[in-house]
């Protein structure tokens, strides 16, 4: 009888923690829904292009509006990342050049896009044990020296460009341009809002 008592008990503990555990699948699973459609959480995948253009993605931030001149705007945020590739192959050892592209933001109607804030940031190795991170501004923005171990230095130019000055205007090529007096490195991080007229469409595409 005691044996059997035992086994009994074993199995309700068994069941209690099944259940416990149901229930807080449940909840986080109810919780998790909650919070992404209220636009408190969400998860963002980069896309990487198959020959040009470095992992990057948008997203539109709901439940959030931009009014200017009595004028409702959609608000949208561009994320990425890709490397400083520099070349002196335009003036050799004279001035290094890079093109870090981003992908380009379609919108189906209005104009250009519009940045409206813009938190993008440059990673910089310096040393061996140290990363300096800082937004892109040109002069005060330090990259890396360009071979491991280096110090890193401040950049000559270091800039987030959006270019559209081809038809049709609404393509938005996104792309991180530097110019320096000596060889460097480092990754780019965008991370930029922007509007576009409400109810429009906007998709990335990479190639």
């Amino acid at each position: 009888m005691a044996s059997t008592g035992k086994k009994r008990s074993s199995g309700i503990l068994t069941e209690f923690i099944t259940k416990r555990t149901q229930l807080w699948q449940y909840l986080n699973t109810s919780i998790d829904f909650f919070l992404r459609s209220v636009g408190l959480r969400t998860t963002t995948t980069l896309i990487e292009g198959a020959t040009s253009d470095w992992p990057s993605q948008v997203e539109k931030c709901e439940n959030e509006t931009y009014v200017r001149d009595g004028i409702t705007y959609d608000v949208w945020r561009h994320y990425g990342r890709g490397p400083l590739q520099a070349s002196d192959a335009a003036s050799p050892g004279v001035q290094w050049t890079s093109t870090t592209e981003l992908g380009t933001i379609n919108v189906s109607k209005g104009g250009p896009i519009e940045i409206i804030s813009d938190s993008s940031l440059v990673e910089a190795a310096d040393g061996v044990n140290t990363v300096d991170r800082t937004p892109l501004a040109n002069i005060a923005s330090l990259i890396g020296g360009g071979t491991p171990g280096s110090a890193s230095q401040f950049a000559q130019i270091l800039y987030l460009t959006i270019y559209n000055d081809q038809a049709p205007i609404t393509e938005n090529w996104v792309r991180v341009a530097a110019v320096n007096n000596a060889d460097y490195d480092g990754y780019v991080y965008s991370n930029f809002k922007f509007i576009v007229e409400q109810g429009a469409t906007v998709e990335l595409t990479v190639s």
